[in-house]
């Protein structure tokens, strides 16, 4: 995985790098392995650039991330902190894994809804909290304390990776998450 920091948020790199493997695409990427057409810019990684910080209006919502062939694009805004851009990169983690490994459902059904679910139980296993869903300022993540909850988070996503493509939009968190 490369990564680039272009704004002033400080990022847990060694964290996500691992997350990203947990997910399997912090390597070799199987569909840019099988690129015929160029649109993985010869890169067969994952790629992830934060961008600078922007100002955003209060109360305005604003989209924070997106995935696209092998490149997570991150944009926090000036109330964003490592937690809530990490909540978003495992949102975006998804739909990598989706993109690479189900690229068939990829193409029919949106993965947003899933994503969604599995980066706020991914959150949780880490031991992030957040006091509002709605303000990216309030997510708290300590680095220290996600990587003393990694191998929750592999129990997690591993019921994600292991599901069967029939059952992997309808995938909820386990009880115990």
């Amino acid at each position: 995985m490369r990564l680039r920091n272009l704004s002033s948020v400080t990022v847990p790199v060694a964290l996500w790098r691992e997350l990203a493997s947990i997910m399997k695409v912090g390597n070799n990427l199987p569909g840019a392995m099988a690129d015929e057409f160029g649109t993985y810019a010869a890169c067969h990684s994952l790629s992830v650039t934060v961008r600078p910080r922007r100002y955003v209006p209060e109360g305005k919502v604003v989209t924070t991330g997106c995935y696209t062939y092998g490149r997570i694009s991150l944009f926090p805004c000036h109330h964003c902190n490592a937690g809530s851009l990490t909540q978003v990169f495992l949102h975006e983690l998804v739909h990598a894994w989706f993109h690479q490994y189900h690229d068939n459902l990829d193409r029919k059904f949106p993965s947003c809804d899933l994503a969604e679910r599995f980066a706020d139980a991914g959150f949780a296993a880490l031991g992030g909290r957040r006091r509002d869903p709605n303000v990216c300022g309030s997510f708290r993540l300590p680095a220290e304390v996600a990587a003393k909850k990694l191998a929750a988070f592999q129990q997690l996503a591993h019921t994600l990776l292991q599901s069967r493509s029939a059952n992997i939009l309808r995938w909820q968190p386990p009880e115990w998450s």
